[in-house]
């Protein structure tokens, strides 16, 4: 795959998405390159994962255990599998074979945190999307504390308002 189509998946990406081209391909170099035949397991469920896989072409199944239950995903080009592990250590979460011949880049955790240190600018990125993506999680179980009839629907204008009239504005606070 060209250093282009690394670039264009990884911008769509919303981890990626605020970084410049110059970040964006320096990532995209350091990425190696990884081909899977069809029915070949792409990452087994509770087993190390060094960093994250950014699928480039091909389709691919997650398989997810919930409660019990076996739920199927379905990858393709552009998604990213992992996206935790860049952070720190983790294991996959998820089973995931190749559907069709499968081609993605492994972006390793140490190179990622070897850039952050070397471009720290990434590094107040990758934190603020982290923060984006806590604050959608927080609106997500205030509209399911909602929907449970606990409590009035929050968004998150609405709790900010409520912060600077000193009225409380998490989850745990008193109504």
């Amino acid at each position: 795959m060209s250093l282009e189509t690394i670039v264009s998946k990884l911008r769509r990406h919303a981890l990626f998405s605020r970084f410049d081209r110059v970040r964006l391909e320096v990532i995209a170099f350091s990425a190696e390159a990884l081909s899977f035949a069809p029915g070949a397991t792409v990452c087994e469920a509770g087993t190390p994962a060094d960093g994250a896989l950014l699928v480039l072409e091909g389709e691919a199944v997650m398989f997810l255990e919930e409660r019990g239950e076996r739920r199927a995903l379905r990858l393709d080009s552009g998604d990213l599998i992992g996206e935790t592990a860049l952070i720190e250590p983790r294991s996959w979460e998820a089973t995931t074979r190749a559907v069709t011949a499968l081609q993605a880049v492994r972006l390793r955790r140490d190179t990622f945190h070897r850039l952050i240190s070397e471009f720290p600018e990434m590094g107040q990125l990758v934190t603020a999307h982290m923060t984006d993506r806590l604050d959608e999680l927080q609106d997500d179980l205030w509209r399911l504390k909602a929907r449970l009839g606990s409590a009035k629907p929050v968004t998150r204008a609405s709790r900010a308002a409520a912060k600077e009239q000193g009225e409380g504005s998490g989850p745990d606070d008193e109504d």
